[in-house]
């Protein structure tokens, strides 16, 4: 896994975490889990990357389009998103996540952590 899908999937796991709709427990903490994981994974990503935005910005926290440094600082980020990462994920089943209808860029993001267990229609 990379670094942009942990970040893709943690914007989609916020998201759902935002859904005014009970679950079961051991679902919840499962999601709760994962968060968890993610996010001190991403951690440090977010710091280093907000260093080489410092660095190619001469000392500024954000980099627009139109400065000198805009590709090489891009091309950096990009390097440090696509990095790999090893993280072990709380499945959920598939099963459990019935009561749910979700967008597609938010199912794709979460397919690591599902186990369709063969289900994939209903």
């Amino acid at each position: 896994m990379k670094y942009f899908e942990l970040y893709l999937m943690n914007q989609s796991l916020q998201k759902l975490s935002t859904v005014e709709k009970d679950i079961p427990i051991r679902t919840g903490l499962k999601i709760v889990k994962n968060i968890q994981s993610i996010q001190s994974l991403l951690a440090p990503v977010g710091k280093m990357r907000n260093e080489i935005i410092m660095k190619y910005s001469n000392g500024a926290d954000e980099i627009k389009q139109t400065d000198a440094n805009y590709s090489a600082c891009s091309e950096k980020i990009n390097e440090l998103m696509n990095e790999d990462v090893k993280i072990q994920l709380e499945m959920i089943k598939l099963s459990e996540l019935n009561d749910f209808s979700l967008p597609i860029n938010m199912i794709t993001a979460l397919m690591p952590m599902i186990d369709s267990g063969g289900e994939t229609n209903g």
